[in-house]
């Protein structure tokens, strides 16, 4: 039995040309981003790269903070969520910020400075990750931050010594950075608004507020909608004007364009190795099954129905693993596709068909209903031109194996179908005429003995894999 990754592993990165696999199209970004940092650097800013969830921000984000000259950047990584589960996140801010350079006395000086201004409760964990940054265990340290644990009980609403210590902090953080000569710190943030509310908006306050100084600009890559979820989160309420709540912490903002879809598909298609299966057909069924109808019809599907790139992911990756239950089976690869895009993205659709809920009538209907017309009607006129005849000759075995009750037409409202009469269904949206030329099409391939629930079964990963 072969062995397949369950998801895909991620891009090889090579230090050499980070954006040497970008199979997105996002390389031509880089440039853009990095004027931005250059244009702000001497007051510091706080950039966010907004794009969906599962649009592939956290590979951009890799290899562009790999292509950022270390003679000019100092370029941080921080995955916001998994550290959500410390009570403060500036612990963790500190400690990815030690890690431009541990053995720096200006950064003890720093942390000497925070721990003057941390809140009582995040003393002692404070203490904790100054040591592990810096390797420091100095007395001067852990006074500073004991001292802090006790008068701050009494001091904490003084304004003016919060006022100071925020002062001397920021001092000390411009100190620090001006100790790495001539460069810029990038600080990315990544997964924002997959942490949790409280946690999330810590992130920004903390951002905005504390390391709001010269030469350190953070970049945060974030889905907008998401993160404004979770700010309506925090403060319990879906009346609160989250996106102009978040403007308040963003300088600039860049939307990621959306990704080069055909070369994702490529890519997947080489990930999970679809070329070994395609190379173990017979002949017959490479006349209609090939390798590139399936890469265009799984294109199509994600511009249609706007897929983000993790579930597009997990379509492949699922297809995959039931082609392998199917082995040699005559049939369409196309359609074991779509049955394993509505298993992921609409079950109820898929436990209807697996349970033989519908009529023929009401499934069509419900087909009309859930795809987007630009995958359905040849008659609209779009900017792009999706493969709507390629839909038709999936969508049609898929009635006809729907129609074969186990593995008979004989009382199938599609038994009799033929190019001289019309299908007995309404359509409101498809070309009747090119359905039934895709059901006839079927039938003709000599595919009549399979019935769409032998197909459900080994999507569904019912049986034993061969």
């Amino acid at each position: 039995m072969i062995s397949l990754p369950s998801r895909f592993l991620g891009i090889d990165i090579p230090p050499e040309n980070p954006f040497a696999n970008d199979k997105l199209g996002y390389g031509q970004y880089a440039i853009v981003l990095r004027e931005m940092i250059d244009m702000y650097r001497n007051s510091g800013c706080v950039l966010a790269v907004n794009g969906k969830w599962g649009t592939g921000k956290t590979t951009f984000m890799k290899m562009w903070q790999a292509a950022l000259p270390p003679v000019k950047y100092s370029a941080v990584y921080f995955n916001a969520w998994e550290t959500d589960y410390f009570s403060d996140p500036l612990t963790a801010i500190l400690g990815e910020l030690g890690e431009i350079s541990q053995n720096s006395e200006t950064f003890k000086s720093v942390c000497v400075a925070i721990g003057k201004f941390a809140a009582a409760a995040g003393g002692a964990a404070l203490k904790g990750i100054i040591r592990k940054t810096t390797g420091i265990d100095s007395d001067v340290v852990g006074d500073a931050i004991d001292s802090v644990k006790s008068s701050m009980q009494s001091s904490l609403d003084d304004y003016k010594e919060q006022k100071q210590s925020l002062s001397e902090f920021k001092k000390k953080l411009s100190e620090y950075v001006a100790d790495q000569g001539d460069k810029t710190v990038v600080f990315i943030i990544d997964e924002l608004d997959r942490c949790n509310p409280h946690y999330a908006v810590r992130v920004l306050e903390i951002v905005k507020h504390l390391f709001d100084v010269p030469n350190i600009c953070f970049v945060l890559a974030i889905d907008k909608s998401q993160l404004e979820c979770s700010i309506k989160g925090f403060y319990g309420s879906g009346e609160i004007d989250a996106a102009n709540y978040l403007r308040r912490f963003i300088d600039i903002e860049f939307s990621l364009p959306k990704p080069d879809i055909k070369q994702f598909t490529s890519l997947l298609f080489e990930h999970y190795n679809y070329a070994e299966y395609f190379s173990g057909l017979q002949d017959c069924q490479k006349a209609s099954s090939s390798a590139e109808n399936l890469q265009t019809f799984a294109s199509d599907l994600f511009e249609g129905f706007d897929i983000d790139l993790r579930t597009f992911d997990k379509i492949f990756a699922h297809t995959r693993l039931a082609l392998m239950q199917l082995g040699n089976s005559n049939i369409l690869v196309d359609l074991v596709l779509l049955l394993c895009f509505l298993r992921i993205t609409n079950p109820i659709v898929f436990e209807a068909l697996q349970k033989h809920r519908y009529t023929m009538q009401e499934l069509i209907d419900e087909i009309e209903n859930l795809f987007p017309r630009s995958l359905l009607d040849e008659s609209l006129d779009f900017d792009y031109k999706f493969n709507v005849h390629h839909t038709m000759y999936v969508i049609g075995p898929m009635l006809s194996m729907y129609d074969n009750i186990n593995g008979y037409h004989a009382d199938g409202v599609f038994k009799n179908a033929s190019e001289s009469e019309e299908l007995p269904v309404h359509c409101s949206v498809m070309d009747k005429s090119k359905l039934r030329d895709a059901i006839i099409w079927f039938h003709r391939m000599g595919s009549r003995t399979i019935s769409l629930d032998y197909a459900i079964e080994k999507v569904a990963l019912l049986q034993h894999f061969s």
